[in-house]
């Protein structure tokens, strides 16, 4: 292809949407944004394997919990206010909530998954990219033998992801750092962990390399033409293009407005804090189950992330939040009593009602694409995401188990 294609969105899905597009022989714009710090994936855990590919939980698991998501000290939390302001958001959510969606959706995501895995091992092979990828696996931790049967059960029944059953001894084996801790646990040796800050970074340097314009600006406005789009506004200037793709997360939603069509998609939000050059950290992503909290060793650092809460765009994530973190943090790992997180960031997944991502050409341009909604999986699936999008914008076809993901169901 030689086409002029326009990038709108500075996360890892429009970085790697782009470096494919021109890879294919276009000239690609691609329009990062501002500030890099903006992107979701900023705050995110870098987690990417199998097991953490799957949906959000199905409604009545969702339904369950409702209690226990009102609390405040809950990782995983629901406002009353988004609640209540967005209660289509949630009637099209339970209403997607089937098994055979879910079914579908398994497969899909995980093709997602790997074919992302795959995508990030060669990058970093071919580019050198510095972004603390490390294949030790995933350490799930539980404080009752009786939560981590129920799970373990629950995998085994589905048998689509490796894992391996531990004892407390076990699991202080396989991971030291966990002190006296008297932990069962479940051991993925399938996932791995990166740098997301890193990885956003990387792209930006191997994305200019390869002959990108990188606009950093923000998108201002939109010309359409009838039902092509004609350019973007962006720093006060017409950006034209053949080909617009929209992957901007959360921020997808505004410029959806831009057009006149409404994407429904709900800020899932997250928080985390890092910790600077400590001396002791553990040497694979470490999960406590029943705090919600993953920590993830990222080189010389040390990373914990938690919370799912579903809130507004102006949502100011209050200091407890972050506390609570630290909290958790000083209680499972010893060593950092009296240690001072050096950064606290949150960020906004951008989450779909069925939980399955928008990709695709939209129902209502002819000219303008979507590769959007993943959720908690933005920087797991990017890589796949971005290759699908641009085969789809050269005119190919992409395997049928990504139908589920059109933009057509939601009539944008």
């Amino acid at each position: 292809m030689n086409e002029n294609i326009v990038v709108v969105g500075g996360g890892p899905v429009g970085a790697f949407s782009s470096y494919f597009l021109r890879k294919s022989g276009n000239s690609v714009k691609w329009i990062s944004g501002k500030k890099i710090t903006n992107s979701a994936a900023w705050s995110s855990a870098g987690l990417v394997g199998p097991g953490l590919s799957f949906p959000l939980p199905d409604y009545e698991g969702l339904k369950g919990n409702m209690k226990w998501l009102f609390r405040r000290d809950s990782p995983v939390r629901l406002g009353m206010g988004f609640m209540l302001s967005n209660l289509s958001w949630f009637s099209a959510y339970s209403r997607s909530r089937h098994k055979i969606l879910s079914e579908s959706g398994k497969k899909s995501q995980y093709m997602l998954t790997t074919g992302s895995m795959k995508i990030l091992d060669e990058f970093v092979e071919n580019y050198s990219m510095g972004i603390d990828i490390v294949h030790t696996g995933l350490l799930q931790t539980f404080k009752t033998q009786e939560e981590m049967t129920k799970i373990s059960e629950e995998l085994r029944k589905d048998g689509t992801v490796k894992f391996e059953v531990l004892l407390p001894e076990q699991c202080l084996e396989r991971e030291p750092a966990l002190g006296t801790k008297k932990l069962s646990g479940i051991y993925y040796p399938e996932e791995s962990s990166l740098n997301p800050r890193k990885l956003l970074s990387e792209m930006r340097r191997i994305n200019r390399e390869s002959g990108i314009e990188v606009i950093e600006n923000d998108i201002e406005s939109v010309k359409m033409n009838g039902s092509s789009v004609k350019h973007v506004v962006s720093g006060g200037d017409a950006i034209k293009g053949d080909e617009f793709l929209i992957s901007s997360g959360m921020g997808s939603t505004v410029i959806a407005s831009m057009f006149g069509l409404k994407l429904p998609l709900a800020p899932g939000w997250g928080h985390s804090i890092t910790y600077d050059d400590v001396k002791e950290r553990p040497h694979m992503p470490v999960e406590f189950s029943e705090d919600g909290v993953y920590a993830i060793p990222m080189g010389n650092s040390l990373k914990a992330t938690s919370f799912f809460e579903f809130r507004g765009q102006s949502f100011k994530p209050p200091a407890e939040r972050f506390e609570y973190l630290k909290r958790v943090m000083s209680d499972k790992f010893k060593f950092l009593d009296g240690i001072e997180p050096a950064s606290k960031s949150s960020g906004m997944r951008p989450c779909t009602p069925d939980s399955l991502a928008i990709l695709g050409k939209s129902s209502k341009f002819t000219n303008l694409f979507w590769a959007t909604g993943n959720c908690r999986q933005g920087v797991m699936h990017s890589g796949e995401m971005g290759r699908l999008a641009s085969i789809l914008i050269d005119g190919g076809k992409i395997p049928e188990e990504f139908d589920l993901f059109s933009p057509s169901r939601f009539s944008v």
